[in-house]
């Protein structure tokens, strides 16, 4: 079981880092790593254990409707790597998403 959480949580890491320089840059997701560690001590093996404090940053930095859509594209990189449909849902945030492919993985 552990091995399983384990290997769920570097999918989503990999997703995260994914979708984020997809999206944005590698270079931001450089800054936003080096931001998340300097000003609230995450590391990103520890990404999958505080989604509400990266959403949080997200939101401040890039406004509530940027957050969502990168917070969609990470949950859909997280699916497409577990083998599962995306479906877009309004209002469900990261932590719901990861909450759901948790679940069916």
């Amino acid at each position: 079981m552990a091995e399983n959480l384990k290997r769920f949580n570097e999918i989503l890491v990999k997703s995260i880092d994914e979708a984020i320089s997809e999206l944005l840059s590698p270079q931001v997701l450089t800054s936003l790593y080096k931001y998340l560690n300097e000003q609230h001590g995450i590391i990103p093996d520890e990404l999958p254990y505080r989604l509400e404090t990266i959403y949080t940053v997200l939101d401040q930095v890039f406004g509530v409707k940027a957050a969502r859509t990168i917070e969609r594209h990470i949950a859909k990189h997280l699916c497409d790597k577990l083998g599962m449909k995306f479906l877009d849902t309004p209002d469900c945030t990261l932590k719901m998403y990861v909450e759901k492919a948790k679940q069916l993985s």
